[in-house]
């Protein structure tokens, strides 16, 4: 079984570079989580050679020598709606903070869509750019009001209301 392991391994190391250290590489373990990747996923990534970013670190043993980028894996893996972005893509397309665009989302000031990953299962929210820039146009944020008005946001805040 040890040896079936250590082939298998192996195979998957084929032509794979050796890691000098640089760069966010972790353990394929270690990707699990942040890239919302099963194992076995990654490793027909690896066997299809899909994936760019990958090493190899000789240092370690078993499947923890074999070093990947979660941020590659989850953009292979994971595919958004065409012309939707996640609410913290929007954030930083609009200039605001993720907290403020959920709460916007949530809120339905801007619209949102949801759905789930047909693969991993799990729910996520995205917005249309087509409502981001409509919502950035039609919107001025409090403290933008008040620097245009030459006074305090919360003497605009008083104003407006």
């Amino acid at each position: 079984m040890r040896s079936d392991l250590d082939a298998f391994i192996a195979l998957l190391q084929d032509g794979v570079p050796s890691w000098n250290g640089e760069g966010d590489l972790v353990s394929m373990p270690q990707a699990v989580v942040p890239s919302r990747t099963p194992l076995n996923e990654m490793v027909e990534l690896i066997r299809s050679h899909r994936l760019t970013r990958i090493a190899i670190d000789h240092s370690r043993r078993g499947i923890e020598t074999i070093l990947v980028d979660p941020t590659e894996i989850r953009a292979k893996t994971f595919e958004l709606p065409r012309g939707h972005v996640s609410v913290t893509t929007a954030a930083e397309l609009l200039g605001y903070s993720r907290r403020v665009v959920s709460g916007l989302v949530g809120a339905g000031i801007i619209p949102s869509d949801e759905g789930c990953n047909p693969k991993m299962r799990y729910a996520y929210r995205t917005v249309d750019i087509a409502d981001i820039e409509y919502f950035d146009t039609e919107y001025i944020s409090l403290f933008a009001l008040a620097s245009k008005m030459g006074v305090d946001p919360r003497r605009a805040q008083r104003i407006v209301r």
